[in-house]
């Protein structure tokens, strides 16, 4: 420390030459600069996202509307009997969030389609910042943000209980000894079989499934149904992830919402509405399941 001009460092526990810490020093300003930086051009983008959609009445009337005619093409069914299939899927999800809900099944239904995630996949959750209500601007305009998600997770949320009571009813039919596989992600395929016992086994497995895991493994082909045509904005790839890092997040929840329509599953968004309903059991040798899709 005598013979040299060094520059004791306590943050590295050590001693430093002055240029050096001076270099340091200059790389720690210019980090900082990027990150408020970076920090500021995303809380700008996310309120022009909040801008062109929650805070945009006339945008959350087109996105409900646009998501019941997707459904009533789909299906080939009247709007009015959409919007009172969302309603009932609504009221009976708020009755199981209150804890007024007593049938076990129903219970663990509800629980398995929220760990998917599938009802906190939409946009506004997953592209901008949600409001909390703690000043007077995020109280006034939590209820249109709200208004705005339902549009999104109301469609969802009933096309997965559709889809998870149909599939639960199929499982029923399955003979000793039969098996129908269920698609539960893009690459992921679980065989499920009937035991000479009656109960159900997954493949591989020499215990019976339990109502909890069964539940989850349909839930789980449920959502992947509802996503098909209702996108999940947090299963994107490499070029959405650069975007929402970079000064072009802006455009992000577009391009994922084209990559998604046009080269989706099944064909994207058209291809689903031209082959109907989807059903996760992708293979059985079940007559009676075959015969009912």
């Amino acid at each position: 420390e005598k013979l040299f001009t060094f520059k004791k460092d306590v943050d590295l526990g050590g001693y430093l030459d002055p240029k050096v810490a001076k270099a340091f020093e200059v790389i720690d300003a210019a980090e900082n600069f990027r990150n408020n930086t970076a920090s500021f051009i995303s809380r700008q983008t996310a309120r022009m996202k909040k801008n062109l959609t929650v805070l945009n009445i006339s945008s959350g009337i087109n996105n409900i509307t646009a998501n019941v005619l997707l459904q009533s093409i789909s299906r080939g069914v009247p709007m009015p009997i959409i919007l009172q299939n969302l309603a009932s899927a609504g009221l009976d999800y708020r009755a199981y969030k209150k804890g007024t809900v007593t049938d076990p099944a129903l219970v663990r239904m509800f629980e398995s389609l929220e760990n998917t995630g599938v009802l906190d996949s939409d946009m506004i959750a997953v592209e901008t910042h949600l409001y909390k209500g703690d000043s007077i601007p995020s109280k006034l305009a939590k209820p249109f943000e709200e208004f705005y998600r339902q549009g999104d997770a109301l469609p969802k949320l009933e096309d997965s209980i559709r889809t998870y009571k149909k599939v639960m009813s199929e499982l029923d039919m399955l003979k000793d000894g039969e098996m129908a596989s269920l698609v539960v992600d893009s690459n992921r395929i679980v065989p499920i079989r009937r035991g000479a016992d009656g109960r159900l086994y997954r493949k591989g497995q020499d215990r019976p499934l339990t109502p909890d895991e069964l539940s989850d493994i349909v839930g789980r082909g449920a959502s992947m149904a509802a996503e098909n045509k209702f996108f999940n904005y947090r299963d994107t790839g490499a070029m959405v992830q650069w975007m929402r890092a970079s000064g072009l997040t802006i455009l992000s929840p577009f391009y994922t919402w084209f990559s998604k329509a046009l080269a989706g599953r099944r064909g994207g968004l058209v291809g689903n509405v031209l082959k109907g309903e989807f059903s996760p059991i992708v293979h059985t040798d079940s007559a009676a399941i075959i015969g009912r899709q």
